[in-house]
């Protein structure tokens, strides 16, 4: 079992998986024990790649990032090695010329169980017309589902993270966010809004619940990993700063993916998603703007 050290963020770990997923064999994941630790999330969801996931202290991004292997897979150690893409991509370089003689993979299968999937469509269904259903023989026959009942609404994924990432990252407050949530309402009310989040990515969305009417919005903040990503699924766009959730909505087939970035950053924006979603606007990456040019965006492409 070969092992592999890298860093404990779920959109790393994507990456290498995206490389990994079509070997044969599993791996035994190493990663920092120091928080936020992520990526140890996907173990449970990646059996086909995953053997083990463990944490060693010290074990710091710039460790990995200076001892990371960077040639052809077919090279690599077959004991254990390091292992990160993100310099790869920062530096402008596409996914496909990472490990370049491995295929890439721009879907992934999660392995989500069916009790994580009812409680992603319980999230998303809207209570008063589930109640209507209750006792319908139509619903209790498994005729009507929940997932039918959804298609009845169109939900916008929210993901804005924390005050201090958020403001380290030069993102959007809780003004632009909310700006660029009126414009979408103006243009079609029927939409609800979905926020995303770990628990400590609460900060500027708890802000903007505060000042929307409960029926505007869902809740989902808090929500383990694979409830997310069956609510991911789900929506009609997904809009959010940089992030693991972004990626993960990049690996599932979803519709619209609008991904934030800092201008640190912008080399990486157009590296790792699948070139025919760059290509057809079913992802669209862009440095932080005037909400209203994302909204026109949105309009004009017929993304909402």
């Amino acid at each position: 079992m070969r092992t592999i050290r890298t860093v404990p963020g779920i959109g790393d770990f994507i990456f290498l998986a995206q490389k990994l997923i079509n070997q044969s064999e599993k791996f035994d994941i190493i990663i920092s024990s120091t928080p936020p630790i992520r990526s140890h999330q996907l173990a449970e969801l990646l059996p086909q790649l995953i053997n083990s996931v463990s944490f060693e202290e010290k074990l710091g991004y710039n460790k990995v990032k200076r001892n990371s292997y960077n040639g052809s897979w077919s090279g690599s150690p077959k004991d254990e090695m390091y292992l990160e893409a993100n310099t790869h991509l920062e530096a402008g370089n596409r996914i496909e010329s990472f490990l370049p003689d491995l295929k890439t993979s721009y879907l992934l299968d999660y392995n989500i169980s069916d009790e994580d999937k009812k409680k992603a469509a319980g999230l998303l269904c809207n209570i008063d017309l589930a109640f209507r259903y209750e006792n319908n023989d139509d619903f209790i026959a498994g005729q009507v589902t929940v997932d039918a009942i959804i298609t009845e609404y169109k939900y916008i994924g929210i993901y804005t993270s924390s005050y201090n990432n958020s403001k380290h990252m030069s993102g959007w407050g809780q003004v632009e966010w909310l700006e660029l949530i009126r414009l979408i309402q103006k243009h079609n009310p029927l939409y609800k809004f979905v926020f995303l989040g770990a628990e400590y990515d609460l900060g500027i969305s708890e802000q903007l619940m505060k000042v929307m009417n409960t029926k505007e919005y869902i809740n989902t903040i808090g929500q383990k990993l694979p409830v997310v990503i069956e609510i991911l699924k789900r929506l009609h766009c997904f809009i959010g700063f940089q992030s693991g959730l972004s990626i993960i909505n990049e690996t599932i087939a979803a519709r619209q993916t609008v991904m934030l970035y800092n201008k640190a950053l912008s080399r990486m924006m157009n590296t790792w998603p699948d070139p025919a979603r760059i290509e057809s606007g079913q992802y669209k990456g862009c440095i932080f703007c005037e909400p209203s040019a994302i909204f026109e965006w949105l309009v004009k492409n017929e993304k909402i």
